[in-house]
């Protein structure tokens, strides 16, 4: 039987290109997987140059850039919003979302990251009249993130107290749109079950990134390629700062007795950067590359090393992909299936990973098996067709839903947890 065409209103924070960062990798490989099937119109902060990047990427998808500046930093803070929710909800943004809403019709709204949780709270009125079902796209357990966040934070106090409270912003959000929404898609298991532990959801799915099988790059690690540790991750965000710098700390003896070197592709600030240069001069800091895939081709082992914030790494994909072995920290690996850490060097501190990691380095052999292996299982764990046919049904599922309760039909009404789709907790498992 073949299925209507979807159309799909998807409110990101900003256009996801450039690809530069694991949340906008996600959000590209959900909109791969859903166009075929549906219309998809894309509203977030932008420019020329992302529209264009994203057109020229992605060109069935119906981009509209809002050319605005996000919120100041000083305004958002004193929002009883997160801070990046409050960032991203100028008035420009909530006005051609609004614009949206009245103007054409969609059967389902996306909102990308508990970020657009804003939505509902200053657009409940139009997204009620609208009538279109809402699919909240976690890319984490948000609240728990905050909260590990705001622990291992170690600047200063004033910063560490804002935090704390944007921690319990986050919280309120997060516990709003799963309520709230008619669908909620996770990215892992494990955030699938501890979200809707904690939370009243009407129905769930869980839709692992993409693994794309024809970029798959056979194992080729040669003696000649430099004895190299390779880091990818944009690190802008603080918890991804966090991990950094307490990787360098921990493992730096190690480092400096085994002449260890490490090169860190991705986006840093400056004073950051500068100030790890200083401290671990056996660290390279390489900063944004354009052409990851090519980048990333002369080195024997890739890092994981992200015990804050949680959530499943899609640096570890990429790694993968490209045919490098991993060596993680068996705190970073959450939502990884087991069979896939199998094929991974993993160690429960940072010195002892560095080390084992450096001695790894001599095997060449041993290299190319473990990282072939972990692309056959990659393969059959991370199918693109699996996760779109998951995810096309959900959707269509809960756009039935909504239509069925009709267009008067509170989004905010109390709903019985016994009504929850469990089942959908244990797909692609």
């Amino acid at each position: 039987m073949k299925h209507p065409t979807l159309e799909l209103l998807w409110l990101g924070r900003s256009l996801p290109f450039p690809p530069s960062s694991g949340d906008r990798v996600y959000t590209i490989t959900l909109l791969q997987i859903l166009l075929d099937q549906a219309n998809i119109t894309y509203v977030g902060i932008g420019d020329d140059k992302s529209k264009r990047q994203a057109a020229s990427a992605m060109p069935r998808v119906h981009w509209k850039p809002v050319c605005c500046d996000q919120r100041s930093l000083p305004a958002a803070l004193v929002s009883r919003r997160p801070l990046v929710s409050a960032q991203h909800s100028p008035p420009h943004v909530v006005s051609a979302v609004r614009t949206e809403f009245l103007s054409s019709h969609y059967d389902c709204v996306v909102l990308d990251q508990y970020g657009l949780g804003w939505v509902l709270e200053e657009l409940s009125d139009e997204l009620t009249k609208a009538g279109c079902a809402v699919v909240y796209v976690s890319h984490n357990h948000e609240a728990v993130l905050a909260d590990d966040t705001a622990r291992d934070f170690g600047g200063n106090f004033v910063k560490k107290l804002l935090l704390h409270w944007n921690a319990r912003k986050i919280a309120r959000m997060e516990a709003l749109l799963t309520r709230r929404a008619d669908l909620v898609t996770f990215i892992s298991d494990e955030d699938a079950r501890a979200v809707s532990e904690a939370n009243d959801i009407r129905a769930a799915v869980v839709v692992r990134p993409s693994a794309h099988l024809s970029g798959m790059r056979v194992p080729s690690i040669v003696p000649d390629k430099p004895r190299k540790l390779l880091m990818v991750g944009s690190f802008r965000w603080i918890p991804k700062q966090i991990n950094l710098c307490n990787f360098l700390s921990e493992a730096n003896s190690v480092a400096v007795e085994l002449n260890a070197r490490l090169d860190v592709i991705g986006d840093i600030p400056n004073a950051l950067r500068e100030r790890l240069a200083a401290q671990y001069p056996w660290v390279s800091f390489l900063g944004f590359v354009d052409d990851l895939d090519s980048a990333i081709k002369g080195y024997r082992i890739a890092l994981n090393v992200e015990k804050t914030g949680g959530g499943f790494k899609l640096k570890n994909l990429t790694y993968i992909a490209a045919g490098l072995p991993i060596a993680a920290l068996a705190s970073s690996l959450t939502g990884v299936p087991e069979p896939m850490k199998k094929h991974m060097i993993v160690r429960e501190k940072a010195d002892d990973l560095l080390r084992t990691a450096m001695q790894a380095m001599s095997d060449i052999d041993a290299l190319n098996t473990l990282a072939q292996s972990a692309i056959e299982t990659v393969t059959s764990l991370f199918d693109a067709q699996r996760n779109g046919d998951a995810l096309i049904a959900a959707i269509r599922a809960a756009v039935a839903g909504k239509a069925a309760r009709g267009p008067q039909h509170s989004p905010s009404a109390k709903r019985d947890r016994s009504t929850v789709d469990r089942s959908a907790l244990s797909q692609l498992t």
